[in-house]
């Protein structure tokens, strides 16, 4: 069961009283230095995404439809959580520096790229956006009422990835022979890259006999990156168990507000080849066709294909991006579990970890603003205009500014490994 945040202040602050004495204080050993390294296996549940929807048998085939999950929640573990200190004589004020850095992510790339029957669709692919397709046999012939929107294999890569630098103080403000309370304050650095890939290979198009078979592609990337500096501040908790007082119970709490700096955006590939036979001979008793392979842009609603220098049009590549959000964000993390102190030198312990980053730019919010607002409109480069970025791309994608934003929330079990010398 997750715990929440302010579940662990309160049961901090609960179990104190269990552990008060008026006793004058009886610290425990400490060494001048230590280092803590904690290895966290993480369950990252709301980083799962839907991707695809498979139907192995075709439409109206015998077998179930599902839906194919870039599933990130199956337990693994990172680079460990590295914390060195200073601890100073008094024993009530220790300084320190923690680096953290996991990157949980998942791939799923095309095994094979003909299956004969099965369709995929995606959400990731706006609607209205359907591919010229052609019908098999001969002569080949474009036809333009062929446009089934579906997929025979897909792939997808998701990436979460986050690091957070936390510099700071601790100082007690309670202590006695069994409870020790301390404030903590500082400075934390965080960064979170949400990044999702997912591309569709459509069913190949009729050929002649030894001629290249022309199949279709469509790719989709969507983005939201967000770092920034900011306070923290927070409550760290100890309380000693048994006669010997070799176990104890610990507890951290700590909120840092991080002026975000934000990046959202979005990468639409789509190729559509063509094959165009013409009859070159007009003798119907001789048959000479000749076969021309060329890249057309995906059929848009309302939108014409546009004549290039070739007669056709080319294939579709739309990019947004969008910088320089300006929210604030909250970046809180809490840890509680258990110590041992095997000597001086050597502690081991189990905790519950949880971080949570509110109020972040949201990468599926990027995918639904498309999805739902996105207009699209191609053209040829113009080494004359005067705006730069239409002299180097070949469609542009019209949308409003992303807003949607979200909680991001990991979670897991911690060992820690704690030595003072």
């Amino acid at each position: 069961m997750r715990l929440s945040l302010s579940a662990l202040v309160a049961t901090c602050l609960l179990v104190a009283p269990a552990f008060a004495d008026d006793e004058a204080p009886a610290k425990r050993d400490e060494g001048r230095y230590f280092v803590e390294l904690t290895e966290i296996m993480l369950s990252p549940l709301d980083f799962d995404r839907i991707v695809a929807d498979v139907d192995p048998d075709g439409p109206g085939g015998p077998a179930p439809r599902e839906e194919i999950d870039a599933t990130l929640s199956d337990p693994r573990l990172g680079s460990p959580r590295v914390t060195i200190g200073l601890n100073r004589p008094s024993g009530k004020t220790s300084i320190f520096i923690s680096y953290q850095d996991f990157d949980p992510n998942v791939s799923r790339l095309p095994r094979e790229l003909r299956a004969p029957g099965q369709v995929v669709t995606t959400d990731y692919l706006p609607p209205g956006i359907v591919f010229q397709r052609q019908r098999p046999g001969l002569p080949l012939e474009s036809n333009d009422d062929f446009v089934p929107n579906w997929g025979e294999e897909y792939g997808y890569v998701r990436r979460v990835a986050f690091k957070t630098t936390q510099a700071g103080v601790q100082h007690n403000i309670f202590e006695n022979k069994n409870v020790r309370l301390r404030w903590i304050g500082g400075l934390r650095h965080a960064s979170i890259v949400e990044k999702s890939t997912s591309g569709l290979i459509y069913s190949p198009e009729g050929s002649l006999p030894n001629s290249p078979e022309m199949q279709d592609f469509a790719q989709i990337q969507s983005e939201a990156s967000t770092h920034g500096i900011g306070p923290d501040v927070g409550l760290v908790f100890r309380g000693l168990l048994g006669k010997k007082k070799k176990w104890s119970l610990d507890g951290s709490f700590d909120v840092a507000l991080i002026p975000e700096s934000t990046t959202g955006s979005y990468h639409a590939r789509f190729v559509d080849s063509e094959v165009t036979c013409i009859d070159i001979i007009p003798d119907p008793l001789i048959v000479a066709i000749t076969c021309f392979a060329s890249v057309e842009r995906p059929l848009m609603p309302g939108l014409d294909a546009p004549a290039g220098p070739t007669g056709l049009a080319s294939a579709f590549d739309g990019r947004v991006q969008q910088q320089d959000f300006t929210e604030v964000t909250w970046l809180a993390q809490a840890q509680l579990g258990f110590r041992y102190q095997v000597n001086d030198t050597f502690t081991f312990g189990f905790d519950w970890w949880g971080m949570t980053w509110m109020n972040l730019l949201s990468e599926p919010g990027i995918v639904d603003t498309i999805n739902e607002e996105a207009t699209y409109e191609q053209f040829y480069p113009s080494e004359e205009s005067t705006d730069p970025a239409l002299r180097d791309v070949e469609s542009v994608i019209h949308v409003p500014r992303f807003s949607e934003r979200h909680d991001v929330a990991f979670d897991g079990i911690a060992l820690n490994l704690k030595f003072e010398f």
